[in-house]
């Protein structure tokens, strides 16, 4: 509640100016927004103009709030009827598109991408279905934003990373073991943690996963933010 600030862009080149705009709104501020995949496209995509096919979806958006209200989960939902989904993607097109990745991988070039495409539907229930996604998922971090031309729902078992005071707490998904609910009795989070410090293959995954996210909770926003 209390908007104070808000940021919103299409432009490759202006996304940076979203952590810029916030960090210039001032301490103890509530953000929610988002940073769409586009926003961080192939080296070989030009770095100017739009990157996004849907025109209606920023490739940034934030609002800053001088306060929040905590509210309570949403009830689990009741069930709901199949809807017919549409993929953009035939089984040609995603043939072509993993087949470089693989050549990319066997070259030690990388060792993992994000392929993503969309799929679509008629949606009229937007909150029903974001319960439904948090109680699907078991999670502790969801999101719903919601504005007069689009809705994002999200539900995730990660923490990318929380700032309090001088000590940074990172959840990622990377070489992690599955837990239920985001809670695990003492002795099962210890054991847990001792497969992820043994396992090689999993140990490399979270050390990945380390490289990506500690550069950006180390540039993460001033300490009072949320």
């Amino acid at each position: 509640i209390e908007p104070v600030e808000a940021f919103e862009t299409f432009d490759l080149n202006s996304v940076q100016e979203a952590f810029v705009t916030l960090r210039a709104a001032g301490d103890g501020l509530w953000v929610a927004g988002y940073v769409a995949y586009e926003a961080a496209p192939p080296p070989s995509t030009p770095r100017s103009g739009s990157a996004t096919a849907t025109p209606t979806l920023p490739l940034a958006s934030f609002i800053a709030f001088r306060m929040r209200r905590i509210l309570p989960p949403p009830p689990r939902p009741g069930p709901v009827p199949a809807l017919p989904w549409t993929l953009d993607w035939d089984a040609e097109r995603h043939a072509a598109a993993v087949a470089p990745i693989h050549t990319l991988i066997a070259a030690g070039k990388t060792y993992q991408v994000n392929l993503t495409t969309r799929t679509r539907t008629a949606l009229r229930a937007a909150e029903k279905l974001y319960a439904l996604m948090l109680w699907a998922q078991r999670c502790s971090y969801g999101a719903l934003l919601t504005n007069r031309t689009r809705t994002i729902a999200s539900a995730s078992p990660e923490l990318f990373f929380h700032v309090s005071a001088d000590r940074v707490v990172l959840r990622p998904m990377k070489g992690t073991a599955s837990i239920f609910q985001g809670h695990l009795p003492v002795g099962i989070g210890h054991g847990r943690a001792q497969g992820l410090r043994h396992g090689r293959h999993r140990r490399a995954r979270l050390i990945a996963s380390l490289a990506v996210v500690t550069p950006a909770a180390e540039a993460g926003g001033p300490p009072t933010s949320r």
